[in-house]
Protein backbone atom coordinates (compact mmCIF):
# COMPACT_ATOMS: atom_id res chain seq x y z
CA UNK A 1 0.00 0.00 0.00
CA UNK A 2 1.96 3.01 -1.26
CA UNK A 3 -0.45 5.42 0.42
CA UNK A 4 0.75 4.05 3.76
CA UNK A 5 4.38 4.40 2.66
CA UNK A 6 3.73 8.05 1.77
CA UNK A 7 2.15 8.56 5.21
CA UNK A 8 5.18 6.97 6.87
CA UNK A 9 7.55 9.24 4.92
CA UNK A 10 5.61 12.36 5.94
CA UNK A 11 5.59 11.29 9.58
CA UNK A 12 9.32 10.57 9.48
CA UNK A 13 9.92 14.05 8.04
CA UNK A 14 7.93 15.65 10.87
CA UNK A 15 9.78 13.69 13.55
CA UNK A 16 13.19 14.63 12.14
CA UNK A 17 12.34 18.24 11.32
CA UNK A 18 14.57 19.59 14.11
CA UNK A 19 17.61 18.17 12.30
CA UNK A 20 17.07 20.91 9.72
CA UNK A 21 19.02 20.45 6.49
CA UNK A 22 21.04 17.56 7.93
CA UNK A 23 18.29 15.10 6.91
CA UNK A 24 16.14 14.95 3.78
CA UNK A 25 13.06 12.81 3.17
CA UNK A 26 11.90 12.85 -0.48
CA UNK A 27 8.62 14.73 -0.90
CA UNK A 28 5.71 12.45 -1.77
CA UNK A 29 3.77 13.74 -4.82
CA UNK A 30 0.27 12.72 -3.77
CA UNK A 31 -1.44 13.92 -6.93
CA UNK A 32 0.71 11.47 -8.94
CA UNK A 33 0.43 8.57 -6.51
CA UNK A 34 -2.04 5.88 -5.52
CA UNK A 35 -2.06 2.68 -3.49
CA UNK A 36 -0.34 0.99 -6.47
CA UNK A 37 2.02 3.76 -7.61
CA UNK A 38 4.27 6.04 -5.53
CA UNK A 39 5.83 9.16 -7.04
CA UNK A 40 8.32 11.31 -5.15
CA UNK A 41 10.95 13.96 -5.72
CA UNK A 42 14.35 12.79 -6.93
CA UNK A 43 17.20 13.27 -4.46
CA UNK A 44 20.78 12.77 -5.60
CA UNK A 45 23.42 11.18 -3.41
CA UNK A 46 25.56 8.08 -2.99
CA UNK A 47 25.13 5.07 -0.73
CA UNK A 48 26.33 5.67 2.79
CA UNK A 49 28.56 2.59 2.38
CA UNK A 50 30.29 4.09 -0.69
CA UNK A 51 33.67 4.90 0.83
CA UNK A 52 35.08 6.16 -2.48
CA UNK A 53 32.14 8.54 -2.82
CA UNK A 54 32.74 9.70 0.75
CA UNK A 55 36.37 10.38 -0.07
CA UNK A 56 35.51 12.25 -3.29
CA UNK A 57 33.06 14.43 -1.38
CA UNK A 58 35.69 14.95 1.34
CA UNK A 59 33.25 13.95 4.06
CA UNK A 60 34.39 12.77 7.48
CA UNK A 61 33.22 9.18 7.99
CA UNK A 62 32.93 9.48 11.76
CA UNK A 63 30.84 12.62 11.40
CA UNK A 64 28.49 10.83 8.99
CA UNK A 65 28.26 7.82 11.32
CA UNK A 66 27.40 10.03 14.28
CA UNK A 67 24.68 11.81 12.34
CA UNK A 68 23.29 8.45 11.22
CA UNK A 69 23.23 7.25 14.83
CA UNK A 70 21.54 10.43 16.06
CA UNK A 71 18.83 10.26 13.41
CA UNK A 72 17.87 6.64 14.02
CA UNK A 73 18.24 6.92 17.79
CA UNK A 74 15.77 9.81 17.74
CA UNK A 75 13.32 7.84 15.61
CA UNK A 76 13.55 4.74 17.79
CA UNK A 77 13.89 6.06 21.33
CA UNK A 78 12.19 9.45 21.27
CA UNK A 79 9.24 8.49 19.06
CA UNK A 80 9.25 4.70 18.93
CA UNK A 81 9.02 4.83 15.14
CA UNK A 82 11.33 2.07 13.90
CA UNK A 83 12.53 2.05 10.29
CA UNK A 84 12.74 -1.70 9.75
CA UNK A 85 15.17 -1.74 6.84
CA UNK A 86 18.00 0.79 7.32
CA UNK A 87 20.49 -0.95 5.00
CA UNK A 88 23.01 1.17 3.02
CA UNK A 89 20.84 1.22 -0.11
CA UNK A 90 18.13 3.06 1.83
CA UNK A 91 20.42 5.76 3.22
CA UNK A 92 22.13 8.15 0.80
CA UNK A 93 24.59 10.88 1.72
CA UNK A 94 25.78 14.05 0.04
CA UNK A 95 27.70 17.18 1.00
CA UNK A 96 25.90 20.38 1.94
CA UNK A 97 27.08 23.81 0.88
CA UNK A 98 28.60 24.34 4.35
CA UNK A 99 30.69 21.17 4.00
CA UNK A 100 28.60 19.14 6.47
CA UNK A 101 27.02 15.77 5.57
CA UNK A 102 23.37 15.44 4.62
CA UNK A 103 21.46 12.16 4.84
CA UNK A 104 18.64 11.16 2.48
CA UNK A 105 16.36 8.46 3.93
CA UNK A 106 14.56 6.21 1.43
CA UNK A 107 12.10 3.31 1.50
CA UNK A 108 9.49 4.12 4.12
CA UNK A 109 7.30 1.13 3.41
CA UNK A 110 8.00 -0.83 6.60
CA UNK A 111 7.92 0.80 10.04
CA UNK A 112 6.98 -0.60 13.42
CA UNK A 113 5.57 1.35 16.36
CA UNK A 114 7.34 0.53 19.63
CA UNK A 115 5.17 0.08 22.70
CA UNK A 116 5.86 2.98 25.06
CA UNK A 117 6.88 0.79 28.01
CA UNK A 118 9.24 -1.26 25.82
CA UNK A 119 10.76 1.92 24.42
CA UNK A 120 11.45 3.40 27.86
CA UNK A 121 12.78 0.12 29.27
CA UNK A 122 15.09 -0.11 26.27
CA UNK A 123 16.28 3.45 26.97
CA UNK A 124 17.12 2.44 30.54
CA UNK A 125 18.97 -0.61 29.26
CA UNK A 126 21.12 1.48 26.88
CA UNK A 127 21.96 4.04 29.57
CA UNK A 128 22.98 1.26 31.94
CA UNK A 129 25.22 -0.23 29.27
CA UNK A 130 27.06 2.99 28.45
CA UNK A 131 27.61 4.06 32.07
CA UNK A 132 28.55 0.46 33.05
CA UNK A 133 25.78 0.14 35.66
CA UNK A 134 25.22 -3.61 36.16
CA UNK A 135 22.10 -3.25 38.31
CA UNK A 136 20.42 -0.86 35.84
CA UNK A 137 21.14 -3.28 32.99
CA UNK A 138 19.65 -6.16 34.96
CA UNK A 139 16.57 -4.20 36.04
CA UNK A 140 15.81 -3.04 32.49
CA UNK A 141 16.38 -6.55 31.12
CA UNK A 142 13.98 -8.01 33.69
CA UNK A 143 11.34 -5.40 32.80
CA UNK A 144 11.64 -6.44 29.16
CA UNK A 145 10.95 -10.04 30.21
CA UNK A 146 14.27 -11.36 28.95
CA UNK A 147 15.20 -14.76 30.33
CA UNK A 148 17.50 -17.60 29.29
CA UNK A 149 16.93 -21.04 30.77
CA UNK A 150 20.21 -22.12 29.18
CA UNK A 151 22.10 -19.40 31.08
CA UNK A 152 20.33 -20.34 34.32
CA UNK A 153 21.41 -23.94 33.83
CA UNK A 154 24.98 -23.03 32.85
CA UNK A 155 25.37 -20.58 35.76
CA UNK A 156 22.97 -21.85 38.45
CA UNK A 157 21.78 -19.30 40.99
CA UNK A 158 23.46 -16.33 39.26
CA UNK A 159 20.62 -14.98 37.04
CA UNK A 160 22.86 -13.77 34.21
CA UNK A 161 20.36 -13.58 31.35
CA UNK A 162 20.76 -9.78 31.26
CA UNK A 163 24.42 -10.12 30.28
CA UNK A 164 23.40 -11.65 26.95
CA UNK A 165 21.08 -8.87 25.78
CA UNK A 166 23.74 -6.28 26.64
CA UNK A 167 26.32 -8.23 24.65
CA UNK A 168 23.91 -8.67 21.73
CA UNK A 169 23.18 -4.94 21.53
CA UNK A 170 26.85 -3.93 21.57
CA UNK A 171 28.59 -6.97 20.03
CA UNK A 172 30.94 -6.79 23.03
CA UNK A 173 31.68 -9.19 25.87
CA UNK A 174 29.90 -8.26 29.10
CA UNK A 175 33.19 -7.91 31.00
CA UNK A 176 34.10 -5.20 28.48
CA UNK A 177 30.73 -3.47 28.86
CA UNK A 178 31.02 -3.03 32.63
CA UNK A 179 34.69 -2.05 32.55
CA UNK A 180 35.88 1.34 33.78
CA UNK A 181 38.18 2.19 30.87
CA UNK A 182 36.85 5.08 28.77
CA UNK A 183 37.95 3.36 25.58
CA UNK A 184 36.51 0.00 26.54
CA UNK A 185 34.13 -0.20 23.57
CA UNK A 186 36.85 0.27 20.96
CA UNK A 187 38.78 -2.91 20.25
CA UNK A 188 42.31 -2.23 19.00
CA UNK A 189 42.63 -5.66 17.38
CA UNK A 190 42.11 -6.14 13.64
CA UNK A 191 38.63 -6.53 12.19
CA UNK A 192 39.38 -10.15 11.36
CA UNK A 193 40.38 -10.85 14.97
CA UNK A 194 37.21 -9.12 16.18
CA UNK A 195 35.09 -11.21 13.80
CA UNK A 196 36.73 -14.41 15.02
CA UNK A 197 36.16 -13.46 18.66
CA UNK A 198 32.53 -12.56 17.99
CA UNK A 199 31.98 -15.79 16.06
CA UNK A 200 33.47 -17.83 18.91
CA UNK A 201 31.26 -16.10 21.48
CA UNK A 202 28.13 -16.59 19.36
CA UNK A 203 28.95 -20.29 18.98
CA UNK A 204 29.51 -20.71 22.73
CA UNK A 205 26.36 -18.85 23.80
CA UNK A 206 24.08 -19.68 20.86
CA UNK A 207 21.47 -21.50 22.97
CA UNK A 208 21.32 -18.59 25.37
CA UNK A 209 21.00 -16.10 22.50
CA UNK A 210 18.10 -18.12 21.10
CA UNK A 211 16.42 -17.99 24.53
CA UNK A 212 16.78 -14.19 24.58
CA UNK A 213 15.30 -13.87 21.10
CA UNK A 214 12.43 -16.15 22.14
CA UNK A 215 11.55 -14.26 25.35
CA UNK A 216 12.16 -10.63 24.40
CA UNK A 217 9.27 -8.44 23.14
CA UNK A 218 8.65 -9.06 19.43
CA UNK A 219 9.20 -5.40 18.57
CA UNK A 220 12.65 -5.59 20.11
CA UNK A 221 13.70 -8.03 17.37
CA UNK A 222 13.28 -5.27 14.78
CA UNK A 223 15.32 -2.89 16.94
CA UNK A 224 18.07 -5.52 17.14
CA UNK A 225 17.98 -5.88 13.36
CA UNK A 226 18.19 -2.11 12.82
CA UNK A 227 20.93 -1.85 15.46
CA UNK A 228 23.08 -4.48 13.71
CA UNK A 229 22.63 -2.83 10.31
CA UNK A 230 23.56 0.61 11.66
CA UNK A 231 26.57 -0.74 13.55
CA UNK A 232 27.84 -2.44 10.40
CA UNK A 233 27.54 0.79 8.38
CA UNK A 234 29.19 2.86 11.10
CA UNK A 235 32.10 0.43 11.35
CA UNK A 236 32.66 0.62 7.60
CA UNK A 237 32.78 4.44 7.90
CA UNK A 238 35.61 4.21 10.41
CA UNK A 239 33.52 5.21 13.41
CA UNK A 240 34.49 4.02 16.83
CA UNK A 241 32.02 1.96 18.83
CA UNK A 242 31.80 4.75 21.37
CA UNK A 243 30.62 7.21 18.70
CA UNK A 244 27.34 5.41 18.14
CA UNK A 245 26.91 4.18 21.72
CA UNK A 246 27.29 7.67 23.14
CA UNK A 247 24.82 9.27 20.73
CA UNK A 248 22.36 6.49 21.54
CA UNK A 249 22.81 6.98 25.29
CA UNK A 250 22.37 10.76 25.06
CA UNK A 251 19.10 10.31 23.16
CA UNK A 252 17.92 7.71 25.67
CA UNK A 253 18.68 9.98 28.63
CA UNK A 254 16.83 12.85 26.95
CA UNK A 255 13.83 10.59 26.33
CA UNK A 256 13.77 9.37 29.93
CA UNK A 257 13.99 12.94 31.23
CA UNK A 258 10.91 13.82 29.19
CA UNK A 259 8.88 10.75 29.97
CA UNK A 260 9.99 9.04 33.16
CA UNK A 261 11.75 11.42 35.55
CA UNK A 262 9.04 11.16 38.18
CA UNK A 263 11.11 11.71 41.34
CA UNK A 264 13.98 13.94 42.38
CA UNK A 265 16.17 10.84 42.78
CA UNK A 266 15.48 9.72 39.24
CA UNK A 267 16.21 13.22 37.92
CA UNK A 268 19.49 13.25 39.84
CA UNK A 269 20.43 9.81 38.48
CA UNK A 270 19.75 10.90 34.89
CA UNK A 271 21.65 14.15 35.38
CA UNK A 272 24.63 12.21 36.67
CA UNK A 273 24.36 9.71 33.82
CA UNK A 274 24.19 12.50 31.25
CA UNK A 275 27.26 14.20 32.68
CA UNK A 276 29.10 10.86 32.79
CA UNK A 277 28.29 10.10 29.14
CA UNK A 278 29.15 13.65 28.09
CA UNK A 279 32.51 13.38 29.85
CA UNK A 280 33.09 10.03 28.14
CA UNK A 281 32.39 11.68 24.78
CA UNK A 282 34.60 14.72 25.33
CA UNK A 283 37.55 12.75 26.71
CA UNK A 284 37.31 10.36 23.77
CA UNK A 285 37.31 13.27 21.31
CA UNK A 286 40.28 14.94 22.99
CA UNK A 287 42.27 11.70 22.89
CA UNK A 288 41.50 11.04 19.21
CA UNK A 289 41.31 14.58 17.77
CA UNK A 290 43.14 16.85 20.22
CA UNK A 291 41.84 19.65 22.42
CA UNK A 292 41.69 22.31 19.70
CA UNK A 293 39.61 20.25 17.27
CA UNK A 294 37.31 19.10 20.06
CA UNK A 295 36.59 22.67 21.18
CA UNK A 296 36.11 24.19 17.74
CA UNK A 297 34.06 21.55 16.01
CA UNK A 298 30.68 20.09 16.92
CA UNK A 299 31.35 16.48 17.91
CA UNK A 300 27.65 15.63 17.93
CA UNK A 301 25.19 17.23 15.51
CA UNK A 302 22.38 17.32 18.05
CA UNK A 303 24.56 17.22 21.17
CA UNK A 304 27.39 19.67 20.57
CA UNK A 305 29.64 20.67 23.46
CA UNK A 306 27.90 23.94 24.30
CA UNK A 307 24.39 22.57 23.81
CA UNK A 308 25.24 19.56 25.96
CA UNK A 309 26.47 21.84 28.77
CA UNK A 310 23.32 23.97 28.41
CA UNK A 311 21.15 20.85 28.71
CA UNK A 312 23.00 19.73 31.83
CA UNK A 313 22.61 23.16 33.46
CA UNK A 314 18.94 23.24 32.44
CA UNK A 315 18.28 19.94 34.17
CA UNK A 316 20.41 20.89 37.18
CA UNK A 317 18.06 23.81 37.80
CA UNK A 318 15.21 21.33 38.12
CA UNK A 319 13.61 21.44 34.67
CA UNK A 320 13.37 17.84 33.43
CA UNK A 321 11.85 18.77 30.09
CA UNK A 322 14.14 18.65 27.07
CA UNK A 323 14.74 22.30 25.96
Amino acid sequence: DFVQEANNADRCRRILSHFGESVVIPTMLRELSSDRVLTMTYESGFKISDLEGMERAKLNGRKVARLLSEVFSHLIFNDGFVHCDPHPGNVLVRKRSNGQPQLILLDHGLYRELDSSVRLDLCELWVGIVIAHREKIKTASDKLGIRSKWMEKKYPGKDLSYTLIAAMLTAKEFDTIIGSDLGRFDDTSSQEEQRQKLSANVSEYLNGILDVLDTCPRDLLLVLKANDALRSVSTSLGAKSADTLITTALECISTLMKNKAASIWEIMYLQRAYFQVLTFALVGDVLSDGIWNTIWRTPFQQHGVFRAIRLFLHWSLGYPRYP
